[in-house]
């Protein structure tokens, strides 16, 4: 997505737009934090959903472009289910420094189609089940009948890291890396990363 709509739509609802305005500020201010740890020769890792075409996305905002074209930044693809998550869940890490190999953040689903049963008892054949509403499927072989259906929606219950992928991050982040020379940018240049208005 591109344009001024990428930084949140002028006719949202007051209780949408709070929390566009909040969500988008938070952004802003870690992307700056980002580029302060860069022109000090450290490391960082930001973690989103990857982008869609045409979708909003924190990694086409002004901020985070700038982040990506900073030398040594680089931009990996990995899915979450080989951490134990409960779909692919494509995800975006823009990141310095950090141990991030292909080998451990896998670009693709490595698991076949299996059979998964939902709490009515239909099946359906999937690397992993969709994300839809309250329902939530479990392997065939995994299923116990008359199971209630989870009192929230599926997707915001996916949204959590697993604690393999919080270890994996952790071990990326903390693993030893040559030093970079802190950038030549002066510490005036460094932005504010207080309180801003949007």
């Amino acid at each position: 997505a591109s344009g001024p709509g990428r930084y949140g739509l002028p006719d949202l609802p007051p209780k949408g737009a709070d929390k566009v305005k909040a969500d988008t500020v938070l952004a802003i201010r870690v992307a700056a934090l980002a580029k302060a740890f860069h022109a000090a020769g450290k490391p960082f890792i930001i973690e989103n959903p990857a982008p869609l075409p045409n979708t909003p996305s924190i990694f086409t905002l002004d901020e985070y472009m700038e982040l990506k074209s900073l030398p040594g930044v680089a931009d990996p693809r990995f899915v979450q289910c080989p951490f134990g998550a409960y779909s692919v869940k494509p995800t975006l890490l823009r990141y310095y420094l950090a141990s991030i190999t292909s080998d451990v953040f896998l670009p693709t689903c490595p698991h076949p189609p299996r059979r998964w049963k939902y709490e009515d008892g239909e099946v359906i054949t999937a690397k992993h089940p969709p994300l839809i509403g309250r329902r939530r499927a479990v392997l065939e072989e995994d299923w116990i009948p008359d199971q209630r259906e989870p009192l929230k929606y599926i997707s915001k219950a996916a949204a959590h890291y697993t604690p393999s992928l919080n270890a994996a991050l952790l071990d990326a982040i903390t693993a030893p890396q040559t030093p970079a020379a802190p950038s030549s940018m002066p510490c005036s240049s460094i932005p504010n990363v207080g309180p801003q208005r949007v």
